[in-house]
């Protein structure tokens, strides 16, 4: 969900064998992006089939249901990555996400969190950005939506989600992990059972 410019998409679909990745993405030339990054890592870019490794699409996380009720396949995985903090309805994001994934099923959220040292998410945000006014409104609209673990946890268990654990600092497993977080971010795992 939010697959940008599809480059995580395509490193999981390394790191996953056998498995096909739905990158979806609100943003018409995001998923673009994402395709020609595709192109260039050799992969297939063609209509959805259910043997195909890596499909990206413009969507919406809202209706996500609806995109997989015409497939074979329901998603085992739903990775949201610094994206929950744009979304309008976070509640309907994540019972949208929930209600699509397959039974035994897990969502990898990863964010922001609204708590953590704003010096820092300014800092990482980078210079450049904060130059275009566009842009700095954009930012701290969304930098506003962003959650805290406690809050996230909250939406989760109102939305009748108790599964869910949360890992400080964004990490996942052990130090090796492909994805290292910083002190501003949090990873939260979501289990369907």
């Amino acid at each position: 969900i939010g697959c940008g410019s599809g480059l995580l998409s395509l490193e999981l679909r390394k790191r996953l064998k056998n498995t096909k990745i739905v990158g979806i993405d609100l943003s018409e030339d995001m998923v673009d992006l994402a395709k020609r990054n595709q192109k260039q890592a050799h992969f297939h870019i063609k209509p959805f089939t259910p043997r195909d490794e890596v499909f990206f699409m413009q969507g919406s996380v809202y209706d996500l249901p609806s995109y997989f009720s015409s497939l074979p396949i329901k998603p085992r995985y739903i990775v949201c990555r610094n994206v929950l903090h744009r979304f309008k309805d976070v509640r309907k994001a994540l019972h949208q996400m929930y209600s699509t994934l397959k039974e035994g099923g897990k969502i990898y959220l990863r964010d922001l969190r609204r708590d953590a040292d704003w010096k820092t998410i300014v800092t990482r945000i980078g210079e450049t950005r904060w130059n275009s006014e566009r842009l700095v409104k954009d930012y701290i609209g969304a930098m506003a939506q962003m959650l805290t673990t406690e809050e996230l946890g909250t939406t989760l268990m109102s939305i009748g989600i108790e599964n869910f654990k949360f890992y400080q600092n964004g990490y996942l497993g052990n130090q090796e992990s492909f994805e290292r977080g910083k002190d501003v971010e949090y990873t939260c795992i979501v289990r369907k059972d």
